[in-house]
Parts: structure tokens; sequence; C-alpha cells
């Protein structure tokens, strides 16, 4: 029974530390980008934070504004923000970035074919992935709770001051 459980422990957990996948994704009009490729455009910017979300899921309309909240306490402190519709069009999208107030100084992009759920190992949103400069998942959380947004906030923050 103590196999079982280690072994369910071990396929849940996300390796820290290690390198984020190069996933690509698309902005509205798209142009492909891909993570490894904004973390080295903005090699100044010390986090990144990616939200994968949809445009049916209840908890993200709820999460977004505590994101966008978070983005803006920390962005002279070196955070950028992602939000990443997953198998949303871009018009659905446009409709969601009106309805949530999302600006422009936040990165909305697509995954239409949905690739992000396997490359970047989770199963369902909203998700979130905290990544350093140097490519690394410094946290990931899963679902929404005030809680997880406590502790996001607390790991942008501390690694914010290193």
């Amino acid at each position: 029974m103590l196999k079982i459980f280690l072994l369910f422990l071990f396929l849940i957990i996300p390796n820290f530390g290690e390198d984020v996948h190069n996933l690509p994704v698309y902005d509205l009009q798209d142009e492909r980008f891909t993570i490894h490729q904004e973390i080295e455009t903005h090699k100044d910017k010390k986090l990144l934070l990616i939200n994968f979300t949809n445009s049916n899921c209840k908890p993200c309309k709820l999460e977004i504004p505590k994101l966008i909240e978070m983005k803006e306490k920390y962005n002279s402190a070196g955070l950028v923000l992602w939000i990443v519709f997953v198998g949303d069009s871009s018009e659905i999208i446009m409709k969601m970035k009106k309805d949530l107030s999302i600006k422009d100084d936040i990165k909305v992009f697509k995954d239409p074919l949905e690739i992000s759920y396997k490359r970047m190992n989770f199963s369902g949103v909203p998700t979130n992935f905290l990544i350093d400069n140097t490519k690394n998942i410094i946290y990931k959380s899963s679902g929404f709770t005030d809680a997880k947004m406590r502790t996001l906030e607390n790991k942008i923050s501390n690694n914010l001051k290193k």
C-alpha cells in the first residue's frame, strides 16, 4: 500500500527545479511564441506566471482578476503574466479579454489544439506555472482557492526578493 501511495505522489508532484517545456502558443493574430523565447526576450524580468484557462471555466473567471492584481502589484519587481486560453477561438478570447478587463500589458495567447495539457503535464484549468528566468518551474497549482492564491503570491514575493 505504501508503494502505491509513493508512486501516486511521484506522479502528481511536479518536478520543481526542472526546465519548463518549450510550449508553443499563439497570439490572437496567430503569431507563434514559445515559453523559452519569451524568457529570452525578457531576461530583465525575474518571473513568468503562466495561467492556463478556458472560457467555460467558472473558477477561472474568479481567478483571473486576482492574477491581474498580482501582476500589477509585482510588475515593477519583474513579474510577467501570460494568460493562455486552452481550446478557445480568437473570437471567444477577445470577448473574454473584454469581460475580464484584461489589459494589453498582459500577454494573452491561445492553445487551440490543447497540446498544453500533455506537454505541461496538467489535466484541467485553471492551472498556474511560476517560472524563473532560468526556465525552472518554481511553483505549480491547479484549481482555484484563496489559499492557493496566497501561496502563489508568497512564492512570487519570495522569489522576487532574491
